[in-house]
């Protein structure tokens, strides 16, 4: 596509609207133009600011509640999400709900794109977490009925049903979490096929929530068919595949297979050390997964020694006070009263 003719062509358009009013429905719809071909040609400020124009006008021309200003700021709202302005895009996003739901009804396809966008953020943000997952599940399965209903298998349907699942997750209610996931799976297998990355995550998923329920046999045999999925897609030193490693050397752990979860530790960490910082919050987790290792093979010099070192990793990246370095301080004091070191253990 040809994004610099069309903004030129939108341009000249606009000179000559702008004999017609700068508030003339078709000179804010030329402004609308000019910003979607800025934003398409990923000129996120100059998009910015065309919809921002296009914004205002709208609401001088047509009042707060009309639809053409919701659509203006569901623009915005895009192009602060491209900019990782989260907060800012939930505001604008937020502003063109409240417009649709009232002109169109929460049952408009419209109305769904925008609290699908809307969840998506909030659950980004992390922020006031069980607020925001209520936020979030409320306008997820609003949207779900709609996009079951006007786009049935489709992939923002998968989804949104993979965002519930992970909603489930985070509030512990695995069986509604496993539901949502392998519903999200049956369609992302059927519109993407068996390969696709977005099934090796959807499984990805699968697996934790099998083994949080206690289904560890089920659990190893499904994170290994992300992993496969993911190395076939990405390559064996994908982070990808290091993260589920690390899963998996937990699962192997549960069932007492200390050599096997080791192994993946190491290959975990093999893998991170090439992506990312060695002081970097992913291999603190695993070399505290290997402490555990080291630990229940009673090799408690080994254990103390990646306890530490996964300690240093928290308490630089998440701070001296994060439950992580309390969770550390725990197990240390675990294996110093395994090594009869009563006072270091107390401490």
């Amino acid at each position: 596509r040809d994004y610099d003719t069309a903004i030129e062509s939108y341009t000249s358009a606009l000179l000559i609207k702008k004999t017609q009013g700068k508030h003339s429905v078709n000179f804010l719809n030329s402004l609308h133009n000019i910003g979607v071909a800025n934003e398409e040609k990923g000129n996120l400020t100059e998009a910015l600011n065309f919809f921002k124009k296009c914004y205002d006008g709208r609401i001088s021309l047509l009042g707060e509640n009309h639809l053409d200003v919701a659509i203006s700021l569901h623009n915005i709202g895009n192009i602060f999400k491209k900019q990782h302005k989260i907060l800012d895009a939930i505001e604008a996003y937020g502003k063109a709900l409240t417009i649709k739901n009232k002109c169109l009804g929460n049952n408009n396809l419209s109305v769904a794109v925008t609290m699908h966008q809307l969840a998506q953020l909030i659950l980004l943000v992390g922020e006031s977490k069980y607020v925001g997952d209520y936020v979030a599940k409320n306008l997820l399965e609003l949207a779900l009925v709609t996009y079951e209903r006007s786009l049935g298998m489709h992939v923002s349907t998968a989804d949104v049903l993979h965002l519930l699942g992970t909603i489930g997750m985070s509030e512990s209610s695995y069986d509604s979490a496993r539901r949502y996931f392998e519903r999200a799976l049956a369609l992302k297998k059927e519109i993407l096929g068996d390969l696709s990355i977005s099934v090796a995550e959807t499984l990805y998923l699968i697996g934790k929530v099998q083994g949080n329920s206690g289904d560890i046999e089920d659990a190893l045999e499904t994170l290994k068919e992300a992993m496969q999925i993911q190395i076939y897609v990405n390559g064996k030193d994908h982070e990808n595949v290091a993260a589920i490693l690390n899963d998996v050397g937990v699962i192997q752990l549960r069932r007492g297979n200390e050599d096997a979860a080791l192994l993946c530790f190491k290959e975990s960490i093999r893998i991170w050390e090439m992506r990312v910082d060695k002081k970097n919050n992913f291999i603190g987790e695993v070399l505290l997964n290997v402490g555990e290792v080291e630990f229940a093979k009673e090799n408690y010099d080994e254990a103390i020694n990646h306890f530490i070192e996964a300690m240093s990793i928290f308490k630089e990246k998440r701070g001296v006070d994060h439950i992580s370095v309390a969770l550390v301080y725990y197990k240390l004091g675990k294996s110093y009263f395994q090594r009869k070191e009563f006072p270091s253990a107390i401490e």
